[in-house]
């Protein structure tokens, strides 16, 4: 049996009445994804994404976390198309700074670190800007990263957020065109 076939087994489970049969499901997708490229070509594919998407508006919180865990994990793998698919698409940066925004501090930590792959990816675009900063920039992202950083009790120690100017500032150091935001 293919990997597709495989996938698409995951389709109607991912529909099941039951949370836990569903939260499972996109567990086992989340770890698929983690695999390969080309096993994230076989999820486009199958529209399973989309599933996990519709999964992901009903907000139950462990639904939320494994449809996070999903989506961070693809980005760690796809290739850049891949990953300017995603982007356009299925709106995963605006996804991940929602996550930013929940009490959660491992979910914000996953978060960081799927935004950190589309950054990575984005800082080999032509002309020299990273789009993607830009993108995240327009968002208020990078507010709410430093928000995050400043926070005395927040688990996020540290992030990495790549941006379009480098202009030194009390709360970043600069390495050349890329920031570590520092808690004060």
């Amino acid at each position: 049996m293919c990997i597709r076939d495989r996938l698409q087994l995951l389709e109607d489970v991912i529909e099941n009445p039951y949370r836990a049969v569903r939260v499972n499901a996109i567990w086992t997708l989340s770890n698929i994804l983690a695999g390969n490229d080309s096993q994230i070509d076989a999820a486009v594919e199958t529209k399973l994404l989309q599933k996990v998407e519709e999964q992901m508006i009903q907000g139950e919180e462990e639904i939320l976390k494994e449809t996070l865990h999903c989506f961070s994990n693809m980005l760690i793998k796809a290739r850049s198309d891949q990953i300017s698919t995603f982007v356009r698409e299925y709106q995963v940066i605006e996804k991940l700074l929602s996550f930013l925004e929940r009490g959660n501090p491992k979910a914000k930590v996953k978060a960081i670190e799927g935004l950190e792959c589309i950054l990575e990816d984005g800082k080999w675009s032509e002309g020299g800007a990273n789009h993607y900063a830009e993108y995240i920039e327009s968002l208020g992202g990078r507010r709410t990263l430093e928000h995050l950083a400043s926070l005395p009790d927040e688990k996020v120690s540290s992030c990495l957020l790549y941006t379009s100017d480098a202009a030194d500032d009390l709360l970043c150091v600069d390495l050349g065109g890329r920031r570590i935001i520092k808690k004060k």
